[in-house]
């Protein structure tokens, strides 16, 4: 049972940790720990596209978000804590963040 919701941009996401990435058309949902060791789920929807850069497993130090002019989505792009490189870029309409 999910005990919260709130946007991903409003956690504290420094040293918390991408445990995996599920994907399918227009979704994608992500598990990521923080790091008070609580667990969260992450779900992107009206996915226009992502890249994956070896986000499993990865540290983070920061979510970002730009808007896309010429589309109706937002880029929201989690980087490395340790290299400050992007790791994962969702491109969708939205975002949210269900504690577990």
């Amino acid at each position: 049972m999910m005990a919260s919701k709130m946007l991903p941009q409003d956690l504290v996401i420094s040293d918390g940790t991408i445990e995996s990435l599920f994907a399918t058309p227009q979704h994608i949902k992500i598990k990521f720990r923080d790091w008070q060791e609580n667990r969260w789920l992450f779900e992107c929807e009206g996915v226009e596209a992502y890249e994956d850069f070896g986000a499993t497993g990865e540290e983070l130090g920061e979510l970002r978000q730009e808007v896309v002019a010429s589309a109706k989505h937002t880029r929201f792009i989690f980087c490395s804590a340790w290299s400050g490189k992007t790791v994962l870029s969702v491109d969708a309409k939205r975002i949210k963040a269900l504690k577990e």
